[in-house]
């Protein structure tokens, strides 16, 4: 279960990385991010599809080879928890999120909650 767990998350940030590698302006204009200055695009591509697109990588790592599936619980539980936090933590200086940054939440916590499963099931089968 856990193989396909990475396996999903792999194909999800592959896709992602590639979208907003190829149009980072398109990508990120439909959530309200605007670039400004000589490199603001540039520094998308690297964040949002590079970092993606090395996560996808790590990802499918581990739902294909055993030796990876803990790093890339890690990672992801990481990743998605960082961003969870950082959410939850801007909600009372922002606000609370609405309309398709609640279905990236929903879809970060399930993520973090995920990899913390399935760290747990392998901890306990050592």
């Amino acid at each position: 279960m856990d193989r396909i767990f990475l396996g999903l998350a792999a194909a999800s940030f592959f896709v992602f990385g590639v979208a907003s590698f190829i149009q980072p302006a398109d990508v990120l204009g439909g959530v309200g991010v605007e670039f400004a200055g000589e490199y603001g695009i540039y520094e998308a591509r690297g964040i949002y599809g590079g970092v993606s697109l090395g996560l996808a990588t790590l990802f499918a790592m581990g739902a294909f080879r055993s030796d990876y599936r803990r790093p890339a619980l890690f990672a992801l539980l990481a990743y998605a928890g960082g961003y969870v936090a950082a959410r939850f933590a801007a909600a009372p200086l922002d606000g609370a999120p609405e309309g398709l940054f609640l279905t990236f939440v929903g879809f970060e916590i399930f993520l973090a909650a995920g990899a913390a499963l399935f760290l747990a099931r392998s901890r306990s089968a050592d």
